[in-house]
């Protein structure tokens, strides 16, 4: 129904909005390494070597910035993350990169 359609895109831009106020309080390390990996699809060693991190580094920066994700999310709303929610997201997030178009955040 339209109301369903409208509700779920409520929600869905609800989500990224809070979303982006998760990314945006990611260090730029973290920030980077999820726009590489993620956003365009680079190896984890080669993201490391462009940002002078060791393979141990990127993976701890990686998981760190998940989690910081993970958190942020749950506490904005419960529910909201699980591993579907993280593999939509790095999907999106990958598809939007190849578009050639950033994800959203707040730069105020």
């Amino acid at each position: 129904t339209p109301e369903d359609t409208v509700s779920g895109r409520e929600a869905a831009d609800l989500f990224a909005r809070e979303f982006a106020e998760a990314c945006s309080s990611l260090t730029p390390t973290m920030q980077a390494l999820l726009s590489l990996v993620y956003g365009q699809g680079m190896a984890k060693a080669e993201a490391g070597r462009l940002l002078g991190l060791s393979d141990y580094q990127v993976s701890r920066e990686l998981k760190s910035a998940t989690d910081s994700l993970r958190d942020r999310l749950e506490a904005a709303r419960p529910g909201s993350w699980s591993p579907e929610a993280a593999e939509a997201w790095a999907r999106a997030w990958t598809a939007l990169s190849r578009d050639g178009r950033e994800v959203p955040h707040d730069r105020s």
